[in-house]
C-alpha cells in the first residue's frame, strides 16, 4: 500500500530514487527541494511511497506546490521503469506508479492545486508520465548567451529600439495599479499564444497571470510594460540569479535526519541559478493586436540593455521550440541550446 510520507522523512526515499535521475536532473531536484525543506514547511512538499514486505522501495513519488493553483512534480520513480520497448511501460510497473501517485494528487487537490506540471529529459520518464495520465505540453530548450556577446546579438536583432510613440515603462513607475495592469496585460499575452499554447487547455489566461505574480522568479523591479500611441502593448518580465554559494547535492550524501543542513560537495552544477550573476528572461508577451511588428525584437534588446547595465555575466532563458518566431529570435540573435527538455500537464 502506498504511505504518505512526512517532509522529514523524505531522506531514504530520495537516497533510493535520486541516484536513478541523471546527475544535472538529481541535482536540480535538491534544488528544487532545499527552500521548502530547510523551512520545514510540511504543506509545500507531498510524497508518497510504495515498499514490498521485505521493506524494499517499489516506488516514490514528491511534488511541491507552487504559485497559486499549481504544483510540480519532481520525482516519479518506480523499481524498474520501462519494459523491453522503451515505448511502452508494463502494466504492473504502471499500475505501481498510478499507486504512489494516488494520495499524492489527493493531497495536492486538497490544497486546491488544479495544475500538476512534470518536466523530463530522458525518455524512459517522459514514457512513465505518460503512461500516468501526463499531457505533453511542450518541448522546450534551455538557452544561454554570455556577456561577451551581447554587443554582437544587438547588431544581428538590427539594434532594435522603440519608435516614436513606443517605449519601456518600469512596473515601479506604475505605483499601486501597476500589478492589476500588468495582470490584465499577461492574460492577454495568453491569448493564441505560440508560447507553450497547451498551457491553456488546464488554466485560463487570467489563471496563467496570477501564476507569473506569484512565482519567486517575479521580480517588480526587473520588470517592464512597452507601450505604444494605442495603449498597451505587451509586457517582459526578468529575474537575476546570483551565483550560488551552495554546490549541488549528491544523492548520497542526504543526511538521514532531513532538518540537517544539506552537504556541499565539490562540482557546480550546471544551471541558470549557478552561473554568475545571470539574467534570466522569464517571459516576454505582445498582445494579439501587435504581433507581427518586430515586438519580440524590442523586447530581446530591453532584455540585453538590462543585463549589461547590471553587469550579468550572461541572460537565459527557456523556448518552447514550437514557439517559431521566438526561437528564431534567439537563434538569429546568438544563444546557445545548454540542453532540451519535455515539459507535461496533468489536470486535478
Amino acid at each position: 500500500m502506498p504511505r504518505r510520507l512526512p517532509i522529514d522523512q523524505l531522506g531514504d526515499c530520495l537516497r533510493w530514487a535520486l541516484p536513478r535521475y541523471g546527475a544535472d536532473r538529481s541535482d536540480w531536484i535538491m534544488r528544487r527541494l532545499a527552500e521548502p525543506l530547510a523551512r520545514a514547511a510540511v504543506s509545500e512538499t507531498v510524497a508518497a511511497e510504495i515498499r514490498n514486505e521485505c521493506g524494499e522501495y517499489q516506488a516514490v513519488a514528491v511534488a511541491i506546490r507552487g504559485a497559486a493553483a499549481t504544483a510540480e512534480l519532481l520525482v516519479l520513480q518506480v523499481a524498474e521503469v520501462a519494459s523491453a520497448d522503451i515505448r511502452r511501460v508494463a502494466p504492473s510497473l504502471q499500475d505501481l506508479a498510478n499507486r504512489v501517485l494516488s494520495p499524492l494528487l489527493d493531497d495536492l487537490s486538497g490544497y486546491g492545486v488544479r495544475f500538476l506540471q512534470a518536466n523530463c529529459d530522458e525518455v524512459d520518464q517522459a514514457t512513465m508520465l505518460a503512461a500516468v495520465g501526463f499531457q505533453r505540453i511542450a518541448d522546450v530548450a534551455l538557452m544561454s548567451l554570455p556577456a561577451e556577446r551581447f554587443s554582437v546579438a544587438r547588431r544581428r536583432l538590427g539594434f532594435a529600439t522603440p519608435a516614436n510613440g513606443q517605449h519601456w515603462l518600469p512596473l515601479a513607475e506604475l505605483g499601486d495599479r501597476g500589478q492589476s495592469i500588468l495582470a490584465q496585460l499577461l492574460a492577454e499575452t495568453f491569448i493564441e499564444t505560440e508560447d507553450c499554447p497547451r498551457l491553456n487547455h488546464f488554466l485560463s489566461g487570467d489563471r496563467w497571470a496570477e501564476v507569473f505574480l506569484a512565482a519567486p522568479t517575479f521580480d517588480p523591479e526587473m520588470t517592464s510594460l512597452l507601450r505604444d500611441e494605442s495603449g498597451w502593448a505587451g509586457c517582459l518580465l526578468l529575474s537575476r540569479h546570483r551565483r550560488t554559494d551552495h554546490p549541488p547535492v549528491s544523492a548520497m550524501a542526504l543526511p538521514t535526519d532531513m532538518n540537517a543542513p544539506i552537504p556541499d560537495t565539490d562540482e557546480p552544477a550546471i544551471t541558470p541559478e549557478s552561473l554568475p550573476e545571470a539574467i534570466e528572461l522569464v517571459y516576454m508577451g505582445v498582445i494579439p493586436s501587435h504581433r507581427g511588428r518586430g515586438w519580440g525584437s524590442l523586447a530581446v534588446t530591453e532584455t540585453l540593455r538590462v543585463a549589461e547595465a547590471v553587469g550579468a555575466a550572461r541572460v537565459v532563458l527557456a523556448v518552447d521550440l514550437r514557439n517559431r518566431p521566438a526561437a528564431s529570435i534567439y537563434r538569429r540573435a546568438g544563444w546557445s541550446e545548454m540542453l532540451r527538455e519535455s515539459v507535461w500537464g496533468m489536470g486535478l
